[in-house]
C-alpha cells in the first residue's frame, strides 16, 4: 500500500454516537455557565405518526453541587462511547483509563487535563432529562415521554509514580452509563461517527452542528434544510439572538469550517414559503461521504449491506463494521481489489454465518464463489429494475412531500395552527353539505383537511391530491 493510501485509511476512527442525544443538546453551548444556568429548556410542536398535532419537551437540569453539563463534556461523552463501541458495548460499563480517553479527545495527557475529565463525570452523572414525547424508542418505534440521566456512577483511579512512567500498568476507570442510554444503544439507534473528524473541529458550535447535520444526513441525502430559529433554538440550544443576521454571524465560522473540511458543499439561507421567515439550506459534499455513514449499519441477518462507492475508505468501515479488526482490514484492502472486496462483503448476509468476521476473512483469502442465492436475487433484481426504479421514484416524492408539510405544521405559531384548524373545518363543511352537518367533521377527516390547506399554501392546490393527503400517517 502507498503512503497516500495509509494516510487516507488514518483518517478514519469509527466512534457510535446515540440519535435521541444529538437531536436536541444536553450540555450548554459555552465552556463556562457564568449565569448560573440551571436548565435548559426546549419545546415544539409537532405532527405524530397519525396525524395529530403534539407538544414535545426536553428539559435538563443539572445537579447544585455540579451544574449543567458544559460544552466541552460532550467531547468526554464522545470519547466514552468510542471506547464502548471498541468493547462492543456488552454491558452499561464501559471500562478506560483516563491516558487513553485523553488520547482518543486529541489532548494531552497533564494534570489539569486528568482533572477535566473528572469534572465532566461530575456533570454528566449529575444531569437529569425529562423527554415528553421526545425519546425515540427504537424497540417499539414510536416516542415516548421519559425520564433518565446520562450516567449511573463512576470510578476513577489514580495511577502511582510507576504507573504514570508506564502507562500499560495504570489500572482501568469506569463509567456505568444510564440504563435507558444502553438499551437505546442495543436496540441500534446509534449512528457512525468519525471521531477524528469530529476532535479536530476547533469550535463547539461546529462541533454540535456536525452532529446534527451528520444525523440529517441519512442514507447519503444530498441536503437538508430547516427554519433558521428552529435549527439555532431546539437543535443547536442558542436562545439569546432575536435577529437572523446575528445568528448568520454566529454560525459563519462553522459553516466555513465544515466547508473546509469537505463536509458541506455549501449553505444557503432562503426565505420560508409563507415568507414570514429564514431557512438554511445545507448541501451536502459527496466527497466527504465515506467519514460517517449514519445508517449503513450492515446488519446481516437484515442484509442491509449498501454499498454506493468502490473506495477504499468505505470498504475499510464496512470492514470494521462486520468486526474485522482495521489492522487486518486494511491488509485485506492492501492485498485484493476493492471490486473483488465488496462482493465478498455483499455474499455475506446469504452464509448464514455464526463469526461473520472470520467467516468473511476466510471466504475473501480462499475465493469463494457468490451463493445461488444471491446469484439468483441478482437476476431477479435487474429483471424487475424498471419496476422498482418507478416506485421508488413514487415513494421518494410522497416521503419528501409529506417531510415538507409535517416541518411547515410544526413551524406555525398557536394561532396560526388555529386559524388552520378553523380554515380547514370550514372547507370539509362546505365540501360536505348535509353530511357534515348531520355527522360534524371528525378527527380523521380534520387532520386530512389540515394537510390539504398546509400543502395547497406550499405548493398550490392540487384537487387530485386530496384523497392521498387525507391517508397520509393514519
Amino acid at each position: 500500500m502507498d503512503k497516500t493510501n495509509k494516510n487516507l485509511l488514518s483518517d478514519i476512527v469509527i466512534g457510535k454516537d446515540e440519535m435521541n442525544l444529538i437531536e436536541f443538546p444536553f450540555t450548554l453551548l459555552s465552556k463556562q455557565n457564568k449565569n448560573k444556568q440551571k436548565t435548559i429548556e426546549i419545546s415544539e410542536n409537532f405532527v405524530d405518526e397519525k396525524g395529530k398535532q403534539k407538544k414535545r419537551e426536553w428539559i435538563v437540569t443539572g445537579s447544585d453541587k455540579f451544574g449543567l453539563p458544559l460544552a466541552q463534556d460532550n467531547d468526554v461523552w464522545i470519547g466514552l462511547l468510542q471506547i464502548g463501541k471498541e468493547q462492543g458495548f456488552k454491558s452499561p460499563f464501559i471500562k478506560f483509563s483516563r491516558y487513553n480517553l485523553l488520547k482518543i479527545m486529541g489532548c494531552s495527557p497533564q494534570g489539569r487535563n486528568y482533572c477535566r475529565i473528572e469534572e465532566a463525570l461530575d456533570r454528566l452523572k449529575g444531569t437529569s432529562i425529562k423527554a415528553k414525547n421526545a425519546f425515540y424508542d427504537n424497540s417499539n418505534k414510536g416516542y415516548i415521554t421519559l425520564s433518565f440521566g446520562l450516567i449511573e456512577s463512576y470510578r476513577l483511579f489514580n495511577p502511582t509514580e510507576k504507573q504514570k512512567i508506564d502507562k500499560n500498568l495504570q489500572p482501568l476507570s469506569f463509567v456505568r452509563i444510564n440504563e435507558a442510554i444502553f438499551n437505546s444503544i442495543k436496540s441500534g439507534y446509534i449512528k457512525n461517527i468519525n471521531t477524528k473528524t469530529y476532535f479536530s473541529l476547533k469550535k463547539y458550535v461546529t462541533k454540535r452542528l456536525y452532529r446534527y447535520l451528520d444525523k440529517k444526513r441519512y442514507n447519503n441525502k444530498k441536503q437538508f434544510e430547516i427554519e433558521l430559529f428552529r435549527l439555532v433554538e431546539k437543535h443547536l440550544g442558542m436562545t439569546k439572538y432575536k435577529y437572523s443576521s446575528e445568528i448568520k454571524r454566529r454560525l459563519k465560522s462553522a459553516h466555513e469550517e465544515l466547508i473546509k473540511i469537505g463536509f458541506l458543499k455549501s449553505v444557503n439561507y432562503l426565505s420560508t414559503a409563507d415568507g414570514n421567515s429564514i431557512k438554511v439550506v445545507y448541501v451536502f459534499n459527496e466527497k466527504e461521504k465515506y467519514l460517517n455513514k449514519s445508517n449503513n449499519t450492515c446488519q446481516i441477518d437484515t442484509k442491509t449491506y449498501q454499498i454506493s462507492h468502490d473506495t477504499k475508505k468505505e470498504i475499510l468501515i464496512m470492514l470494521i463494521e462486520i468486526g474485522i479488526s482495521e489492522k487486518v482490514a486494511k491488509k485485506l484492502i492492501e492485498d485484493f481489489p476493492i471490486n473483488y472486496l465488496k462482493k465478498q462483503i455483499e455474499a455475506l448476509p446469504y452464509r448464514k454465518a455464526n463469526n461473520p468476521a472470520a467467516l468473511l476473512v476466510r471466504s475473501i483469502k480462499e475465493n469463494w464463489t457468490s451463493p445461488v442465492e444471491l446469484k439468483n436475487e441478482i437476476k431477479y433484481k435487474e429483471q424487475t429494475k424498471d419496476i422498482k426504479i418507478e416506485k421508488n421514484n413514487e415513494s421518494y416524492y410522497n416521503i419528501e412531500r409529506q417531510q415538507k408539510i409535517k416541518d411547515y405544521l410544526m413551524s406555525l405559531s398557536i394561532e396560526e395552527q388555529a386559524e388552520l384548524k378553523k380554515e380547514a373545518i370550514d372547507q370539509a363543511k362546505k365540501d360536505g353539505g348535509d353530511v357534515i352537518k348531520k355527522f360534524g367533521v371528525n378527527e380523521g377527516m380534520l387532520n386530512a383537511y389540515i394537510f390539504m390547506l398546509a400543502e395547497n399554501k406550499l405548493n398550490g392546490y392540487n384537487r387530485s391530491h386530496f384523497i392521498e393527503v387525507g391517508r397520509l400517517d393514519r
